[in-house]
């Protein structure tokens, strides 16, 4: 399942390329032409989210749904819906008060953080190092670890 699951995700990143003139429609062609190439192409796959079958149609045939399975389904997504509104109406909240928050000036001096630190900050002081000498022995396949004073 997870083979055919990334196939489409590869093929429709092919496509995306191309419906973006970013491929020649060619390509799939060329793609599926084994003695060209031999392995699988380098593409990026396409996003997972917007590619779920979730309606099909198909003439004279008249499905059977189980009334107790036919409300855990809506049960099941009612939830999952909350739970993505709530987030969304939350990211929302959050982009607009970013939004709302004026930006510095270009003359406010903004200070690098690596002029922050002193010098004797990013030199390791060895004599505040504690040394410390570990002993490993191997006991029955069991790799064990001793600390041994010096």
């Amino acid at each position: 399942m997870a083979f055919l699951y990334h196939q489409i995700r590869c093929i429709v990143a092919v496509l995306f390329l191309i419906g973006q003139h970013n491929e020649q429609p060619e390509i799939i062609d060329d793609l599926l032409d084994i003695d060209k190439h031999p392995c699988k192409p380098q593409y990026s796959m396409a996003a997972e989210f917007p590619l779920v079958l979730y309606d099909t149609h198909f003439e004279g045939i008249q499905w059977i749904y189980d009334q107790d399975e036919q409300r855990v389904n809506i049960t099941h997504l009612q939830k999952r819906w909350t739970s993505e509104n709530t987030r969304s109406v939350m990211l929302k909240r959050m982009l607009d008060g970013l939004n709302s928050v004026p930006f510095p000036s270009i003359s406010a001096e903004i200070q690098p953080m690596e002029s922050r630190i002193e010098p004797k900050d990013t030199e390791l002081q060895t004599s505040e190092v504690e040394p410390m000498e570990s002993c490993i022995t191997q006991k029955d396949t069991d790799l064990q670890t001793s600390e041994v004073e010096p």
